[in-house]
């Protein structure tokens, strides 16, 4: 399996905010895709998932063009852990999570299938929330919906994972809870990972490859330790910086000693504030 790009490119407003992005991700790869605010990220993560139409070039899932798929096909190879969850009052956790189900079932399916169905149920148990099934959506905390995003990924069955900013709004024991979750998930059912992160500590830890962003195109592409320099932090993130390696873990850890007087923010063009 991969997953291809070939000459990627989009706009937003009558703005170009991608172009020419050639990428692939291979089976079982974990993927972080870093950058500044409006680098593109999350707009690179919609147009791998077939959620938004390239303005240019193709995305390609095993040789094929998603143009060419239908919605539900894509979705059974791709499930994309959103940045929220849709706001449906009195929605609870399970009923949530069996709308995973949907891209293998149908809408005949999901009528004959009991909301107890055993995927929905494995994909409560993976992430902690068997005893927060009957709970109300609204009544959960930061950390309880964050992981209830992934459970709903995660019903879909799909051998794709895609991940927009799973840790924002989270404090630091919850984000290495889920960090840590979709790596042993990865290891479990052998998941091709790519996910949108802020952290570049979490993005050297968690995965193997870092792919960097910036002014629209891929300025760096490679294992962390080859991506994470004082350079990539000078010339992607404005700031003047030193990076070191973790004494227990072993990666590269960043350290941004002070803002550089220009920095990227004030070189690229308007582009919306995420992503």
């Amino acid at each position: 399996m991969s997953l291809r790009t070939l000459g990627l490119s989009f706009g937003h407003g009558g703005r170009p905010l991608l172009a020419g992005i050639d990428l692939t991700v291979e089976k079982g790869e974990s993927v972080a895709l870093v950058g500044v605010n409006g680098s593109g990220k999350s707009t690179l993560l919609r147009l791998l998932s077939g959620v938004l139409p390239p303005g240019s070039g193709t995305v390609e899932l095993d040789g094929r063009p998603l143009a060419r798929m239908s919605r539900r096909q894509i979705a059974r190879r791709i499930a994309v852990m959103h940045q929220a969850l849709p706001p449906v009052p009195g929605l609870t956790v399970r009923q949530l999570v069996h709308q995973g189900r949907y891209p293998g079932q149908g809408p005949l399916g999901m009528l004959r299938t009991p909301g107890h169905d055993p995927a929905t149920e494995e994909a409560l148990a993976l992430t902690g929330l068997t005893g927060l099934a009957e709970r109300v959506l609204d009544t959960l905390s930061g950390g309880e919906r964050q992981r209830a995003r992934l459970a709903l990924a995660l019903a879909q069955e799909a051998d794709i994972l895609f991940l927009d900013e799973p840790t924002a709004h989270l404090d630091i024991r919850h984000r290495l809870e889920v960090l840590e979750l979709v790596r042993e998930l990865r290891a479990a059912r052998g998941l091709t990972v790519v996910t949108v992160l802020h952290e570049l500590d979490h993005a050297a830890r968690f995965t193997d490859r870092i792919v960097a962003l910036h002014r629209g195109a891929v300025h760096a592409d490679g294992p962390p330790s080859a991506v994470l320099t004082p350079d990539l932090l000078s010339e992607v993130f404005g700031v003047a910086g030193r990076v070191v390696i973790d004494e227990i873990h072993h990666h590269p850890r960043c350290i941004p000693d002070a803002p550089l007087p220009t920095g990227p923010a004030e070189n690229r063009s308007s582009a919306p504030s995420r992503g």
